[in-house]
């Protein structure tokens, strides 16, 4: 989903749903657990009734008055580091964005100072990172051209404000039977003495087998994550996941090495397509981390010494279309890929891909063309020293 705001360094992440959804609530119990796991955090608040803005304020304070219960008031209550109000009078979205950007980075800055006096390192991320990662969080706007979050409430009465495929997930305690704008509510069931009676859900079953339950992480209805407003673990992995691994954010995450998948199993798996027939060789590209670094060996610098580790990570999205492109190339029956994710020793596998072709000349070009291309846009690689 394009990012209209992408001018700043952070990532955005609306919350768009109907008054009486929960967007304030949510975000206000996600601002502590986003800030536990390590990131900055601001908020910008939509106010369609106008507001007043003190310009030479603070930007970390530009807002209403701190009155006791506003939304203002709960969002810093709750740990941002810059709340800011658009509206009538006030900033469009992408002035506030960048209003939110520049606090953010003078909250970065502070954090930075912290860390040359010896604080501790932030939790939850490398500390191979050279700064903090911050995200902004908007509240409204709801039809805006950024990433969102959608909500819906069963007490209100009404769906999601549009079609739940244009949002990256969806919060909720219940899906319309229609997702769709303005989805009216379903009547409930009325009891069926011919229909057995429904399963209760068991409070000491795991959430995953309540039958009760929606919006479990993993989850997905239309094909779009989904979790329940009191999932706020869940929903914060979400957000990690989404914004801060294997994408252009700044933060990685300590992860173990994954195992390599097996090449037999994935010649095995060739077999059975049904154009086997047509494949004449297959070849597998299989990347390890190297101890002598990028720079030395493209670059042929003697400044740098031994590569110890390597962060990998890498958006699974364009994996998975980079992968697709290759499949449609010419002479080519079979792809597959996979790519290892967290920390990475000396010698441990970075990437597997088995292409399957009719030619050599076919297969070769497919394999080169889809390496380059997860190398170039798919995959982020830092080098720790």
């Amino acid at each position: 989903m394009r990012n209209n705001c992408d001018q700043t360094m952070y990532p955005v992440l609306g919350f768009a749903g109907w008054s009486g959804s929960g967007k304030t609530t949510l975000i206000e119990r996600l601002l502590p657990a986003l800030k536990e796991r390590g990131l900055l955090t601001a908020v910008i608040k939509h106010d369609a009734h106008g507001l007043k803005l003190y310009p030479d304020a603070d930007p970390r304070q530009e807002t209403l008055e701190d009155v006791a219960g506003t939304d203002s008031w709960r969002f810093r209550r709750a740990g941002a580091d810059a709340v800011i109000l658009s509206g009538p009078g006030g900033p469009d979205l992408q002035e506030a964005v960048q209003r939110a950007a520049r606090a953010l980075s003078l909250a970065r800055r502070m954090t930075d100072k912290r860390k040359d006096a010896g604080c501790p390192a932030e939790v939850g991320f490398s500390t191979g990172q050279c700064c903090r990662p911050g995200i902004i969080l908007v509240e409204g706007f709801k039809h805006a051209s950024i990433p969102r979050i959608g909500l819906c409430r069963e007490a209100s009465g009404k769906g999601f404000t549009e079609d739940i495929s244009a949002f990256e997930a969806i919060v909720t305690d219940w899906v319309p039977e229609r997702n769709r704008p303005d989805a009216d509510r379903p009547e409930r069931e009325k009891p069926d003495e011919d229909r057995p009676e429904r399963e209760k859900p068991d409070e000491n079953r795991p959430d995953g087998e309540n039958p009760d339950r929606n919006g479990l992480p993993g989850q997905k209805k239309g094909g779009v994550p989904a979790f329940e407003p009191e999932n706020i673990k869940g929903i914060t992995e979400f957000i990690i996941q989404r914004f801060f691994m294997g994408t252009e954010g700044e933060a990685m995450e300590h992860k173990k090495a994954q195992p390599r998948p097996s090449m037999d199993a994935w010649r095995r798996e060739a077999a059975k397509e049904p154009d086997a027939a047509k494949i004449g060789m297959y070849l597998v590209h299989n990347g390890i981390v190297r101890a002598s670094a990028r720079a030395a060996v493209r670059e042929g610098r003697e400044d740098t010494g031994p590569v110890k580790k390597m962060l990998f990570s890498y958006d699974r999205d364009k994996a998975a279309a980079a992968e697709q492109m290759a499949r449609q190339m010419e002479g080519i029956y079979y792809t597959r890929i996979w790519l290892n994710e967290g920390e990475l020793e000396v010698g441990e596998d970075i990437m597997c891909v088995m292409i399957g072709g009719d030619t050599r000349p076919h297969t070769v070009a497919a394999l080169e063309k889809l390496v380059e291309e997860l190398k170039t846009n798919c995959v982020r690689e830092e080098e720790l020293f």
